[in-house]
């Protein structure tokens, strides 16, 4: 079990950080690469999101803020998010875990909201870039499930790295 959750978090941070880069930074790794990085980020997304019920909640409002704050602009996108609802709506009780769901939707809602308030530098720095740690941390809690921060920890320190190896040999820019 760790060992999926290790392997499936670390292809869903590279992948998404692929999709975006071939999208948003024209880095063109190989023809439809695009398609090939959303829909591996996808099911990769969608496989991490069945493994419990703290997983389907947390992947489940994730989809759901990407949506509310405009972030599936790209078609690979659109079919990524696709995949992962359709894994949670599928594969998981999720239906059983509402209250818990609106709760973990609010706080991404809110945890944004106050990045953006916020004018110190520094703790607007860390809300921005801390809040699905500090959200999956949380959930984790509540459900007795200490995978979920550690995939999600994982997940972005994937895509930190991704994006380093992108500036180095792509000319990638933020």
């Amino acid at each position: 079990m760790f060992l999926k959750i290790l392997f499936l978090s670390i292809i869903f941070g590279v992948t998404q950080k692929l999709a975006d880069a071939v999208n948003e930074h024209n880095v063109n790794l190989f023809k439809n690469s695009n398609w090939f990085f959303g829909i591996l980020f996808g099911l990769s997304g969608g496989f991490l999101s069945i493994h419990n019920s703290s997983f389907a909640i947390y992947f489940f409002c994730l989809v759901c803020y990407w949506l509310i704050k405009n972030k599936l602009d790209y078609q690979n996108h659109q079919i990524s998010a696709m995949i992962i609802l359709f894994f949670v709506i599928f594969h998981s009780e999720l239906r059983y875990l509402f209250t818990e769901s609106i709760i973990v939707f609010l706080l991404f809602l809110i945890l944004d909201f106050l990045s953006k308030k916020i004018k110190s530098k520094k703790v607007n720095l860390f809300i921005f870039k801390m809040r699905f740690v500090l959200i999956s941390l949380l959930v984790g809690f509540l459900n007795n499930d200490y995978y979920l921060p550690f995939s999600v920890f994982l997940t972005i320190l994937s895509i930190l790295y991704t994006t380093k190896y992108l500036k180095s040999n792509f000319n990638y820019l933020e």
